[in-house]
């Protein structure tokens, strides 16, 4: 049985993110007074669908709407357009529409068929992400290693 052990998958992964991979979405984290015609997402309840609630971020309220969306993570470029999400982590991003993502100057498509480019990827987050090749990762853990069992 072929397959791909767990650590393969995540290094790929990490590989894949380094190299700027685009995260679409389902839906979009848009501010409530300039959502303009765009449905609100619903979620199942007990009595019928519920609208999703609202969250507060600098005195503005925002909430899920319908729509393809990217992870974006030059939240600079966007500059209040849309809410910041994952303020705590290391490398907060916001939701932006697939249409204003596919504009961006930094937006590189995915080519059919190609074996290098399958995924679409930010040349913005490439150049600036500052994450470490796996091969560095790799010696630094060897090299923590050795001095653990020393």
């Amino acid at each position: 049985m072929r397959g791909i052990s767990g650590l393969a998958s995540l290094i790929r992964e990490y590989v894949e993110d380094r190299n700027g991979r685009i995260g679409w979405w389902y839906s979009l984290d848009l501010w409530v007074d300039s959502a303009g015609k765009r449905k609100r997402l619903m979620r199942r309840g007990p009595n019928g669908p519920i609208l999703f609630d609202e969250m507060d971020q600098s005195g503005r309220k925002f909430a899920l709407y319908k729509g393809r969306a990217a992870k974006c993570k030059n939240v600079a470029k966007w500059d209040g357009a849309f809410p910041i999400l994952g303020q705590d982590s290391p490398r907060p991003f916001v939701t932006v529409p697939q249409n204003d993502c596919r504009a961006c100057e930094f937006h590189e498509a995915k080519v059919p068929y190609s074996k290098r480019r399958k995924y679409a990827a930010c040349k913005w987050f490439r150049e600036n992400s500052g994450m470490k090749s796996p091969l560095e990762l790799y010696a630094g853990a060897v090299n923590k290693a050795e001095e653990f069992l020393r």
